[in-house]
């Protein structure tokens, strides 16, 4: 899986939002984020697979494995939800 269109990251008032470039009519809004999810949205820049990216995160983070993989679950969901991914 992978993103369906370029996000454009930015802070507004200290908070991190992406906003996909290009995507036409298909989603309108912005994603609001941490730093988690900025480091899954910089992996599914490529076609990953949620082991690779949990694997990614584990040497960044000091949390479980398996507290990695809900934070990844959570976030694909919502991508997938908004058809911001391709499979």
């Amino acid at each position: 899986m992978k993103l369906k269109y370029q996000m454009e990251v930015m802070n507004i008032d200290d908070f991190p939002i992406a906003v996909p470039v290009d995507c036409g009519d298909e989603f309108r809004g912005v994603l609001h984020m941490n730093g988690t999810t900025q480091d899954i949205l910089k992996c599914l820049e490529s076609d990953v697979t949620e082991e690779e990216i949990v694997a990614s995160l584990q040497q960044e983070y000091d949390a479980t494995e398996e507290q990695l993989r809900h934070s990844v679950r959570k976030v694909v969901d919502i991508l997938r939800e908004n058809k911001l991914l391709t499979e």
